[in-house]
C-alpha cells in the first residue's frame, strides 16, 4: 500500500508500486509492504520520534511483526533536491530510496565497511531486478559518485 502526498502523480504511484511488488516478489518472503511518500516535515518528526534525530532525512524504514514487512516512508521534497543534485528525475530518486529502505527492512545496515559493501551489493542487485542501472544510495555514499 502507498498513501502519497499531495501533488504526486497517479502514474508516479503505479510506476513505484509495481517496483515494490516486484522487490516484494523476489526478496519478500510472501510479506507486505507499505510505503508512505511525505514532506520534509513529516520526516523530520519521524526521525525524531524514532531515532532521536530532529532534522529531515530521505528515507526511513520500520521494520514489522509478519504479515508486514515494514513500512517506509520517502520525504519527496528531499528527494527532488537529491534528484536535481544527481542529475536525474524524482522517479529514480524515489526509486533509488524505495529500495534503500528495502534493503534496511531485509536487515542490511551501512555501519561499517563490511556491512556496506553488503548492502551496496545488495541495493545493485534489486535495482538490476527493477531493471535500473544504478549503484544504489550505498554505492552512491561510498564512491563519491552521484548519479
Amino acid at each position: 500500500m502507498i498513501s502519497v502526498a499531495d501533488g504526486v502523480s497517479f502514474e508516479f504511484v503505479e510506476r513505484l508500486q509495481a517496483d515494490a511488488e516486484e522487490l516484494l516478489r523476489v526478496r519478500g518472503d510472501g510479506r507486505e509492504l507499505s510505503i508512505r511518500l511525505t514532506n520534509d516535515e513529516e520526516i523530520r518528526s519521524l526521525n525524531l520520534i524514532y531515532r532521536q534525530l530532529d532534522k529531515a532525512t530521505d528515507v526511513l524504514s520500520f521494520e514489522m511483526d509478519p504479515p508486514l514487512l515494514g513500512d517506509i516512508a520517502v520525504s519527496l521534497e528531499t528527494a527532488e533536491r537529491q534528484a536535481q543534485e544527481r542529475r536525474h528525475d524524482l522517479y529514480t530518486e524515489v526509486r533509488v530510496l524505495l529500495v534503500h529502505g528495502f534493503c534496511h527492512l531485509l536487515g542490511h545496515d551501512h555501519h561499517s565497511e563490511p556491512e556496506a559493501q553488503r548492502m551496496a551489493a545488495e541495493e545493485r542487485a534489486l535495482l538490476a531486478v527493477l531493471g535500473a542501472a544504478h549503484d544504489g544510495l550505498v554505492g552512491w555514499a561510498t564512491s563519491g559518485d552521484v548519479r
